[in-house]
């Protein structure tokens, strides 16, 4: 057994009341404040707030182009778009000063706004329809419409109808399947196209999805990124791209050429970790005898029972996995229901909530919603894929 000690020095945080508008952080404030250029990145680890910063962001250029400039969040998994769509209060026009540390309120007049898209904006819900064709209605949005809306979008003071939330997967196939044939049919012109694209901005989350972003036809282009070389290719003076990641690289691919330029703003662990709260993270490497390694992880889940636990499975056809492989219910299934049995098995465990993320159909969807809106509701989650990117985990210890 192998363990690795890290010890971190916390900094002082302000308790906010959470009902009454978020503040940006540094870092965040530092990205809102900074002059709007074509193209943008924010890499950050997971848990810096790089959603709230495209909210932000988004709110700002709304209301800076007079209700003109859509804005288009893409994310991969539908679960990470449900947390775009959240209701939130975000207090732009405030400092630190604004806030009186002894009476914990807020001591100025200063105007919050409120982030809140609307389900039919929500292309990512799973009650949406007609999908492919709305968000193509939104992204080829005619110029005159878009006035039209503008005018109406002031007077209302809303912005509704300015914001689509979608999943890279439908967002590549509104392209290659509706834009794209009729742009090459000539049912859209360059005209159109170009007005189109004009007042967008493209907020990709979870930008390592993308593949060959470029100005020149690549091989390794994925559907993604010809959808956004298709919008920087025919981009005008209010074309707009921000991407956040965590991992700004891909195994196979550049996420973007060599020939487009990013303004990117890193927020290392290093940095952030101090802001966090942990004082201190202990990583073991524990080598187990035997096929699998179930027995080790439910001895030392039970060990801890007050402690909050996620356990993570491979995925199909990867390590120990493979000794399931047969099993009716499939491979990856009947490890994790072999895992929570013996987890559930152990004395201290028998009455905590354990919770399996992967399951058949609508039963996923109905546990992933779940923990988006009740995410400390279990005391140990069993997981494969789920967590990998951009899901908010309750407060995890082990």
């Amino acid at each position: 057994m192998k363990k690795l000690v890290v010890n971190y020095k916390p900094l002082p945080t302000v308790a906010y009341p959470e009902d009454e508008g978020f503040l940006l952080r540094d870092h965040q404030q530092e990205i809102y404040d900074a002059p709007t250029v074509p193209n943008r990145m924010f890499v950050a680890c997971g848990g810096s707030g790089k959603t709230v910063t495209q909210e932000a962001c988004s709110i700002k250029e709304i209301r800076k182009s007079g209700f003109m400039q859509r804005q288009l969040i893409s994310a991969p998994q539908s679960q990470i778009c449900q947390q775009f769509a959240k209701k939130i209060m975000l207090r732009l026009y405030c400092t630190k000063e604004c806030f009186d540390k002894k009476s914990g309120r807020w001591v100025c007049s200063h105007k919050i706004e409120t982030w809140h898209v609307r389900r039919t904006d929500n292309l990512a819900d799973d009650t949406s329809k007609g999908v492919l064709a709305r968000l193509e209605q939104f992204i080829m949005r005619p110029y005159a419409t878009q006035v039209s809306m503008a005018a109406k979008l002031k007077v209302a003071n809303s912005y509704h109808g300015m914001v689509a939330i979608c999943t890279h997967a439908a967002l590549t196939r509104t392209y290659t399947e509706l834009i794209e044939p009729k742009i090459k049919s000539g049912e859209y012109t360059k005209a159109q196209v170009k007005a189109a694209v004009n007042n967008l901005t493209n907020r990709c989350d979870e930008s390592h999805h993308v593949g060959g972003l470029t100005t020149v036809e690549k091989a390794d282009q994925n559907g993604l990124g010809r959808f956004l070389s298709f919008c920087h290719k025919n981009r005008g003076k209010n074309s707009r791209m921000f991407f956040t990641t965590a991992t700004p690289f891909r195994e196979v691919a550049d996420i973007v050429g060599k020939d487009i330029h990013f303004v990117t703003t890193t927020l290392p662990f290093s940095e952030w970790c101090h802001y966090t709260g942990i004082e201190q993270i202990r990583l073991t490497l524990e080598e187990y005898t035997g096929c699998t390694p179930i027995p080790n992880v439910a001895k030392n889940v039970g060990n801890e029972p007050t402690e909050k636990h996620l356990v993570i499975d491979p995925p199909d056809g990867q390590k120990w996995v493979v000794e399931f492989e047969g099993a009716d219910e499939g491979a990856n299934i009947a490890a994790m229901h072999a895992m929570h049995t013996a987890i559930q098995s152990r004395p201290s465990m028998k009455s905590k909530i354990i919770i399996e993320t992967i399951t058949p159909g609508t039963l996923r969807k109905h546990i992933k919603r779940n923990l988006i809106i009740n995410p400390d509701a279990a005391d140990c989650i069993l997981t494969c894929m789920l967590v990998r990117e951009g899901v908010d985990v309750p407060s995890i210890a082990r």
